[in-house]
Formats: structure tokens, C-alpha cells, sequence
């Protein structure tokens, strides 16, 4: 009877036993829960430290309004910050910390050298990369892991040009590019469409990336009195620094350029120099009063209590909002992410309705801006 009683003891304590490890299992699979990570790999220092900041802007608030709106779940995706300086050296350092430690599925970087450095790693190691920000043509050169949604240096180049001659009546151009991948791409492009257009490129030179000293080219283009326009294929803080020399050393022509100098920084390093240049950007008007535009606005005012608002934020926020919709839908490895992405012909963002290429690449139309009395304002 006592061995009875022992093994009916003996045989309670079993099944406790099982029913604690099932209800550990089962928290244990709670907690393991999956977390899918995104990484970004954007100048948060250094000289283009401003528009890192607000490419990270676009982004925090993108994800924080996915879980507002339940398309994703709370704790579900993390974003992983990576400083790149625009170095691409380092770019690839922060991309294999991203990959082997972080395990991200997909990335954001900024700058033309440090995506065209990523592209490669990023294909073999089947993690996404979605580009905000950089226009070289080589970047969208076939059908891969990299997925762009603005336009590239042909498309703006050769827009810039039709700009130049047709619409503001030049003949005579002189181009000042940086000697890096974007820079010669828009050279190229604005040189050849300019000339189709029946004007003469007059004077041509490349200005080392991060050099701000322009001194040199303005003082060769001040011999050619047929200049009549300046189309300065550089950063917006390079830019800026090319008009406030040009205005110190007395050239007054009339200077073109593309959207990085939509920022209230290069305003501020250029002065009143800045006034009446005109750069073209994707049609998208900081001001509407279109409710995703203005809500987006309004965040950035009340999260970061800035009032600056632009399109770096928002085609950071588009961006963003591109991998999140993918993982919503299920997709949730890089190698899936990607197909998803392959399958969409075009996407209504806040920066607008962008259409997708073969290749991954986007068409979106453009729209000149200028800088009236120290503000930026469209140009008609």
C-alpha cells in the first residue's frame, strides 16, 4: 500500500513537473519573440551632420506611426543607427555591425560613394537597401537588392539643362561637379543634353569632395565673359560655400543646382549670396495643407521642436514606410522583402506618388525652388 501511495506521489510530481516545463516553454517562445531590425547608415556628424539628423527624423517618426496606426506591433521592428561620417569606409564597417551583430534586414544609407560601396554586400548578403537621398545612375544599373525612390542624376541632370537653356534663356555654361560618382554623373548628363539643347559648355572642372575652397574656379570662370550660367553639381554645404566666394570675389552669374541645397544651413553659411540661385527637387510642397504633408509637419514640430521641415524628413518617413508595409504584409527576411518590393510598379508617399522601374529605380516629377529675401520659395 505504501509503494501504491509512493509512485501515485511519484507520478503528481512528474506531471507538475511537465505542466511547469510547458508553461516555461511557452514563455520562453513569448520572449524569444521575433525582432526585425533596420538598420541606417547616415552622416549623423561631421559636415552633412544636419541632413543626417533629419534623415533620422523621417524615419523614428515613420515607424512610431506604423504602431500608432496598428500596421505594425509594438517592439516588433527596431531601427539601428550607424554614424557614417559619408565616409564609405566606415559605411562598410557600421554595414557588416549591422548584418553580423544586429542581423538587420534591411538598410538605409545615405550619399551616392557610400550606397555604390554597399551595393555589392548588400547583394550577397540578401539585405535590403532602400536610397533616400543618392542620384549617381550607377546605383539603379540592374535588377538587385537596392531599391531608390527618387530620381537620378540623368533625370535631374538633363532636366537642369532643358531648365538652363529653355526656360531661363542661357547659351553659355560653365560647370563646376564633385569629383565622386554623382558629381561626374551629372556633369555628364547636364553637358550633353545642354549642347543638344544648342548651348556651349564653356568651362568644366571637378572640386574635391568636402573641399569648400572654390576660389580657384571662380577666378578662371571670371575670364570667360560668355558665362551666363553655373550649374555647381555639388552638396548643398559646398554649394553654399561656392556662392558666398563667388559673391566675395565679385561673379555674378546666375548659379543652378539640385535639391541638397534644401537646407536652412546653407542659407545660413552662404548669406545673402544665396539669394536668386535655383535648384530643382521632387515635386513636393513642404506647405500644403494635404493631410499627410501637414500631419507629418506638425510631428516634427512637437517631437523635435524644430519648424524646419523638409524633404530629407519626408522621403526618409516614405522610405521607411516602404519596409514596413512589406513586413506588415508577412515579408520579413531580407530575400522576401525584396521580392515584395520587386512587385510594386509605384507607391503613394508623403514626398508623392513614386513610380518604380525594372531596375528598382524611381521617376517622380520635379519642381524648381529659389531663395527669395532668405527663404526658399518656388520659382515660376
Amino acid at each position: 500500500m505504501k509503494k501504491l501511495i509512493l509512485k501515485i506521489y511519484e507520478y503528481k510530481l512528474v506531471l507538475i513537473a511537465v505542466a511547469f516545463l510547458v508553461i516555461l516553454s511557452g514563455g520562453c517562445v513569448k520572449k524569444d519573440e521575433r525582432e526585425i531590425k533596420i538598420g541606417a547608415i547616415l552622416p549623423l556628424s561631421g559636415t552633412y551632420a544636419s541632413y543626417g539628423r533629419y534623415m533620422q527624423q523621417g524615419m523614428e517618426l515613420s515607424l512610431e506611426d506604423a504602431i500608432k496606426n496598428n500596421i505594425i506591433k509594438k517592439n516588433i521592428v527596431k531601427l539601428v543607427f550607424e554614424d557614417s561620417q559619408a565616409d564609405p569606409r566606415k559605411s562598410v564597417d557600421a554595414f557588416y555591425k549591422l548584418i553580423k551583430i544586429d542581423n538587420v534586414v534591411a538598410v538605409v544609407p545615405a550619399t551616392s560613394a557610400v550606397i555604390l560601396a554597399l551595393k555589392p554586400l548588400a547583394n550577397k548578403n540578401e539585405v535590403v537597401l532602400i536610397n533616400a537621398t543618392a542620384i549617381s545612375p550607377e546605383i539603379e544599373d540592374s535588377s538587385d537588392y537596392l531599391f531608390t525612390i527618387i530620381p537620378d542624376a540623368s533625370f535631374e541632370g538633363k532636366f537642369l539643362a532643358e531648365v538652363s537653356y529653355e526656360k531661363l534663356g542661357k547659351k553659355n555654361a560653365a560647370i563646376i561637379y564633385r569629383n565622386d560618382q554623382s558629381g561626374k554623373s551629372f556633369q555628364d548628363f547636364f553637358s550633353k543634353r545642354f549642347r543638344e539643347c544648342g548651348g556651349n559648355v564653356v568651362f568644366n572642372e571637378a572640386n574635391e569632395p568636402n573641399s569648400n575652397d572654390f576660389k580657384a574656379h571662380i577666378t578662371k570662370i571670371k575670364t570667360i565673359n560668355a558665362v551666363d550660367v553655373v550649374f555647381v553639381a555639388c552638396f548643398g554645404t559646398e554649394t553654399a560655400y561656392y556662392l558666398k566666394q563667388a559673391a566675395e570675389l565679385g561673379l555674378k552669374v546666375q548659379v543652378i543646382t539640385y535639391e541638397t541645397f534644401n537646407s536652412p544651413k546653407n542659407i545660413e553659411i552662404a548669406g545673402d549670396a544665396a539669394n536668386n540661385i535655383i535648384f530643382c527637387s521632387p515635386e513636393f510642397d513642404k506647405n500644403s495643407d494635404d493631410p499627410a504633408i501637414r500631419g507629418l509637419r506638425l510631428k516634427v514640430r512637437e517631437k523635435y521642436n524644430q519648424n524646419e521641415f523638409n524633404f530629407f524628413i519626408a522621403a526618409h518617413y516614405d522610405a521607411i514606410s516602404l519596409v514596413l508595409d512589406a513586413i506588415s504584409n508577412g515579408y520579413e527576411s531580407g530575400k522576401d522583402i525584396k521580392q515584395y518590393l520587386k512587385n510594386k510598379t509605384e507607391y503613394n508617399g508623403v514626398t508623392g506618388k513614386i513610380s518604380f522601374n525594372e531596375n528598382g529605380g524611381a521617376t517622380a516629377p520635379l519642381v524648381l525652388y529659389t531663395v527669395k529675401d532668405g527663404k526658399f520659395e518656388l520659382f515660376k
